[in-house]
């Protein structure tokens, strides 16, 4: 039987309001500095005005993308394979699961293959455990063991 683990959908809700503030303050900051020329006398030169621009374009983009992968493209799995983007893998392809500890005590797993990262996801993704079950039956380098 075919499983996902995907986002849960309260987090991609999130996840998409956190992309729609960056693209607001990016927009807010590029209006102030065309329709204020006055900022750049008071120590603020373009360079600085470009870097910001620039950084909230790439978090935007990070952010949008990681949400888009787990949310609108989710990881598919059986007993014997799993698939994403198209492509189907045997849990033996599986390099390494990479453990990555973030705040409040959640941690996130890091799929590995080719020494790419192919996936990341964490406990509270649908199907998580299910997924996590498969990753120790076929004792796939790295995964925590039950």
């Amino acid at each position: 039987m075919e499983q996902k683990l995907k986002i849960s959908t309260s987090r991609a809700i999130v996840g998409a309001v956190l992309v729609l503030i960056l693209v607001a303050i990016g927009i807010g900051t590029v209006y102030y500095g065309l329709t204020h020329p006055e900022m750049f006398v008071f120590g603020f030169d373009v360079f600085s005005f470009v870097f910001i621009i620039v950084l909230i374009i790439a978090m935007v983009v990070v952010v949008a993308r990681s949400f888009y992968d787990s949310a609108i493209r989710p990881l598919s799995f059986n007993n014997v394979n799993f698939t994403f983007k198209g492509k189907t893998y045997a849990y033996h392809q599986i390099e390494k699961i990479r453990l990555y500890g973030g705040r409040f005590g959640s941690v996130s797993y890091m799929i590995y293959i080719d020494g790419k990262k192919l996936y990341t996801f964490d406990d509270e993704y649908e199907g998580a455990k299910e997924f996590m079950y498969y990753l120790d039956f076929y004792k796939v380098p790295g995964t925590p063991r039950a």
